[in-house]
């Protein structure tokens, strides 16, 4: 199985799309953007390598079997796709007036409230990923106890907290 099938499904499922909006195409190139920006933002056990230039878009070596980088890649390619609709629906957006009758028409609103919730979603992700995977966190436990003073008393406990 190709990278892109498992991101086709999860990419369309975030923007909402059930494969009448978007061609494959498109989307396995929003893709390869959102891939080539994990890797840029995110340090994963493999190094991928993200090809945007050939015209068939590739991601080597293959990433399926690494749900971290398949969900945060699809998060991210979400944010690109609404990034881009959003700026579309601002010019697409109608206001009539007569009155005090009113007529807005405004489907930006609904997407700037996806891309915000994408947004938050790939950055909760990222902390956890780095969290759950850095190299460089631990702790460092000795057997040293310290006196603690408790504030306004001269009282003093042994053992610290």
């Amino acid at each position: 199985m190709a990278w892109y099938t498992d991101g086709l499904v999860i990419l369309r499922s975030l923007v909402g799309d059930e494969g009448t909006t978007y061609t494959d195409a498109k989307l396995k190139k929003v893709l390869a953007i959102g891939a080539y920006r994990v890797r840029q933002e995110v340090d994963f056990d493999t190094s991928y390598e993200v090809d945007l230039t050939s015209g068939s878009e590739a991601v080597t070596p293959d990433p399926t079997g690494d749900y971290d980088f398949i969900n945060l890649m699809a998060l991210k390619s979400a944010v690109v796709l609404l990034t881009g609709e959003l700026k579309l629906a601002g010019d697409q957006s109608i206001i009539i007036q007569d009155g005090p009758s009113k007529i807005q028409v405004d489907k930006g609103k609904w997407i700037k409230s996806m891309l915000d919730w994408s947004k938050s979603e790939y950055d909760d992700y990222v902390k956890d990923y780095i969290a759950g995977n850095s190299k460089y966190s631990g702790v460092v436990m000795t057997p040293y106890t310290k006196e603690f003073i408790y504030p306004g008393t001269n009282s003093t406990r042994n053992g610290g907290y």
